[in-house]
């Protein structure tokens, strides 16, 4: 589900929302948040101010992305695959819900950043293909599987 821009805060709605905050920000805070919203509206990125509103940006429920918060097992599942090799690779899969609030979160935030020249998981038109093609040739090239890198 794409943003439309009518879903991005304007200046004065977001002035609106920061005044209203309880208990009020100190004046530290209340620069902070308008130097970050002002970032974000310059590059079209959505200012999320708390999960009633990401709930709504993702068409999800708020109670959802709370139970998806307060317990990762209801927002993923989890099974092992078979390594080529021997032994299991552990995979969390998201839930269809949670796979909607990540998709949305890709499409209207992640896409928009610029992951730079060296990134290739998950950066539109680069593949595993385009990072090999940078080491074809090369005298030698070190391949490194970090263990348990994601684990939580």
């Amino acid at each position: 589900m794409k943003m439309t821009k009518d879903q991005i805060l304007t200046e004065d709605q977001f002035k609106v929302f920061i005044s209203s905050m309880e208990p009020p920000l100190s004046e530290e805070e209340y620069e902070s948040q308008c130097s970050s919203f002002k970032k974000l509206k310059r590059n079209e990125l959505p200012y999320i101010f708390n999960i009633d509103n990401l709930a709504e940006l993702t068409g999800s429920s708020p109670a959802q992305l709370r139970v998806f918060i307060s317990d990762k097992r209801k927002a993923y599942s989890s099974f092992k695959l078979p390594k080529k090799r021997g032994g299991f690779r552990k995979i969390d899969a998201p839930s269809k819900k949670m796979k909607i609030v990540q998709r949305w979160i890709l499409d209207n935030i992640l896409y928009k950043l610029d992951a730079g020249k060296y990134a290739h998981g998950f950066v539109p038109n680069r593949s595993i293909a385009t990072n090999a093609s940078v080491h074809v040739g090369q005298e030698l090239v070190l391949g490194i599987d970090i263990k348990d890198f994601f684990q939580a």
